[in-house]
This record gives structure tokens, C-alpha cells and sequence, in this order.
């Protein structure tokens, strides 16, 4: 936890639910002496029952942190003391098989993919950013809707996709305005152009 390589180190039980059975090393970890001396003399409410390797190990970081010891050698290291923890279990004959926390996903987040939101997905500003998410390739095999519907997606890049639609629809109306504007002007010019004509074969 505390990182030092001074101290004579000590086999700590996280549990003593797994103790004198074969899965016993999930429950193991590297404690120095001081350490272990001091988390045993503070320590009274041992986490829940069950709890994984994870959970117990957050618990005794938080304990040994309460009071006193510097724990952020475990937090920075955690990845290669785990890694070195699962190689020394690859040695057994049995190795002990740890299931690992999957991060809990918000439901808030995501959307089910809709026919609306495949629409949206065809617009030329969406559709490379929809096949990243979905990891389609190019070009599209026909029938790649239906592969996709009902599946997951962010609820902030269907909001990017809304957004990139309203500025396209946006543009369009503005080419058209233009074009407008640019035909009246044209009339314009060609009622001028005969008016001028028509005044002169007056005065002629």
C-alpha cells in the first residue's frame, strides 16, 4: 500500500470467508508490517460479505489512509500490482478465475437506434461518425439498418446528429434563399432592361 521495500512484509487476509479453501488467494494481498499492525489495531467493520477483491482492497486503502499512511503509491501502481498478483495465481496448477467489476452503465445516457435515428445516421455530416460507433465498414451492404436497430448509442451523439441535420437543413434554406434572391434580382434586371427598350421605341 504504502510502497516501501524497507520493511518485512506480511500475507494479509482481506476475508476469512475463503480460508483453508482452494480459492483462499483471492482474499490475499502484500501488507508491511506496519501496516498490518495498524490496520488491525484500527480496523472493526470489515466490509460486506462477498465483497470482490476490489471493494476489500479500496477498503483497506481507505482505512490505512484514515490514518495516517500514504497511499498513493497503491492508487498509481494499481494496474501492475494486480497484474503481478493474477501472474503469481498463473503459477498454481488451479488458478483462481476473479471476475472483474464491469463498470455500471447510466441507462440516462443512451438511446435505442430508431428508423429516426438511422435517418438521421444517412446525412453526409453523420454517417462516417454513425459507422464508428458501430464499427460498420464501407460501403454499406444494403440491408446495414437492420443490423443496427435496437442497439445502444450516446444520447449526446444523437443530440451531435440533431444538430449537424438542423445546420444542413439550415445551409439548404439559406442556397435557396440565394437562388431566390438571385432569380428575383434577374427579373429585375430583364423588366428594366425592357422598360429601357420600350421608352426608346416611344420616343423613336
Amino acid at each position: 500500500m504504502c510502497g516501501t521495500t524497507d520493511a518485512v512484509m506480511h500475507s494479509h487476509h482481506m476475508s476469512y470467508e475463503r480460508m483453508a479453501k482452494d480459492d483462499e488467494a483471492v482474499d490475499l494481498c502484500v501488507l508491511c508490517e506496519p501496516c498490518h499492525v495498524l490496520y488491525h489495531r484500527k480496523h472493526k467493520f470489515p466490509p460486506a460479505v462477498n465483497a470482490s477483491r476490489s471493494k476489500r482492497l479500496d477498503d483497506l486503502s481507505t482505512v490505512l489512509a484514515t490514518y495516517g499512511v500514504d497511499v498513493s503509491y497503491f492508487h498509481s501502481n494499481r494496474a501492475m500490482i494486480d497484474g503481478g498478483w493474477m501472474r503469481s495465481l498463473a503459477v498454481s496448477k488451479e488458478p483462481v478465475k476473479v471476475q472483474e467489476e464491469k463498470p455500471r452503465e447510466n441507462p440516462m445516457r443512451y438511446e435505442i437506434v430508431t428508423p429516426e435515428i438511422i435517418e438521421l445516421a444517412k446525412l453526409k455530416s453523420n454517417i462516417v461518425a454513425f459507422m464508428n460507433v458501430f464499427k460498420l465498414k464501407a460501403p454499406l451492404r444494403e440491408g446495414w439498418e437492420k443490423t443496427v436497430l435496437g442497439k445502444k448509442i450516446k444520447k449526446k451523439t444523437v443530440n451531435r446528429f440533431r444538430r449537424n441535420k438542423n445546420s444542413e437543413w439550415q445551409k439548404a434554406r439559406n442556397e435557396s434563399n440565394k437562388k431566390a434572391r438571385l432569380a428575383q434580382l434577374a427579373k429585375t434586371i430583364v423588366s428594366d432592361r425592357q422598360l429601357a427598350e420600350l421608352s426608346k421605341t416611344r420616343f423613336t
